[in-house]
Parts: structure tokens; C-alpha cells; sequence
């Protein structure tokens, strides 16, 4: 039973894993709220791969709050990769809040990478002086 769509995976390729990378994207400056999330992101210098960083602390709840938030903004990134614009990094932070359904979440991830793009396109990229 082929499918036309690309299979819906997230990779290690397509994760945010190093101290560094999670800097660089805060560096820019460049971020959104939606509701309790805040999106943060750049440009990528991989072309084509849009990858995810996730900053849950501790004022979100105890360990298991965190982890079921985390696993929502996982599978909504991954739902939503290929309606996302390409070669951009975005780290999630959330503030406390009660949990909200994945459709929620796919719907605030799409609104705020679109912004995003939007205006780091629009203005040169690296940070400012």
C-alpha cells in the first residue's frame, strides 16, 4: 500500500541535542508566544532539515508533567515536519499550564514557524551588534 506522503519520523538528524546548538538559537533573538509555549528559532546552516529543541524546566510540574509535555511537542513536531518551513532551528519553552490536546499544540508549532521564517527571512541573519 504505497503512500505519496514522506514517512513521519523524527530522526536524531532532526534534534537539537547540544549545548551550543540551544545558545545559538537563543543568540538570535528571534521568538514567538503561543498561549503557554514560546518558540524560539533561526536559520539553520543545514539547508532542508528543520530540526527541534525542547526547554522544559522545572516550574512546568513534577517529572511526569514534563515528560508527557515533551512527548506532546515531539509527535506534534513530527506530525507537523513537512508543513513546516525548511533549515530553520526552533528551541520550545513552556511556562506552567494545564495540559492541552496535540491538535492544540500542531496548530500553535505551524502559526509560530511560519511567523518565524517569516521574519528571519525578512531581516539579515546573526546577531545583532
Amino acid at each position: 500500500m504505497p503512500s505519496d506522503q514522506p514517512p513521519l519520523r523524527f530522526r536524531r538528524s532532526q534534534r537539537l541535542v547540544h549545548a551550543l546548538e540551544f545558545e545559538a538559537v537563543f543568540a538570535q533573538r528571534c521568538s514567538v508566544q503561543r498561549g503557554p509555549l514560546r518558540i524560539h528559532a533561526r536559520l539553520a546552516f543545514a539547508p532542508g532539515v528543520t530540526r527541534l529543541g525542547l526547554s522544559i524546566g522545572k516550574r512546568v510540574g513534577i517529572a511526569t508533567t514534563r515528560t508527557a509535555l515533551k512527548r506532546r511537542l515531539r509527535e506534534a513536531f513530527r506530525l507537523e515536519q513537512h508543513a513546516l518551513p525548511d533549515g530553520m532551528d526552533l528551541v520550545i519553552s513552556a511556562h506552567a499550564h494545564e495540559p492541552r490536546t496535540l491538535p492544540t499544540y500542531r496548530d500553535a508549532l505551524r502559526s509560530a514557524a511560519a511567523e518565524l521564517h517569516a521574519r528571519l527571512t525578512r531581516r539579515p541573519s546573526g546577531p545583532t551588534p
